[in-house]
């Protein structure tokens, strides 16, 4: 699951002094996010179990794409720990339980119509 609910969250409040973040902070952080995504989901995909998957590439994506985030739009890291912890229960809250329940209805044989 992509961090870009929270992102956009973020990107709409003002810091503790009163700044509003840049512009372009979504779309570096969209473009290192998704890129960091796909490259590890898609060689994880067939290896490990879809939960498994998802927590590694988040793993790997949310403290990075969060660096971006944060110096791009704040030019600072000052929520840098707050940041990787709500997305990563985020991921664990709503990712996951998102990645199964599609996997599930992916899954699902197309139901047949009498003729």
């Amino acid at each position: 699951m992509s961090s870009g609910a929270l992102t956009a969250f973020v990107a709409s409040t003002r810091t503790a002094s009163g700044t509003r973040p840049r512009r372009a902070a979504p779309k570096a952080l969209s473009t290192v996010s998704e890129t960091i995504d796909n490259a590890f989901g898609a060689r994880l995909r067939d290896l490990v179990a879809d939960p498994l998957r998802v927590l590694v590439t988040n793993i790997v994506s949310v403290p990075l794409d969060t660096l971006v985030f944060l110096l791009v739009a704040f030019g600072s890291l000052e929520f840098f720990w707050g940041q990787i912890e709500a997305k990563l229960a985020a991921t664990v809250v709503l990712g996951i339980p998102l990645v199964l329940a599609l996997r599930r209805a992916l899954d699902r044989p197309l139901p047949v119509a009498a003729t």
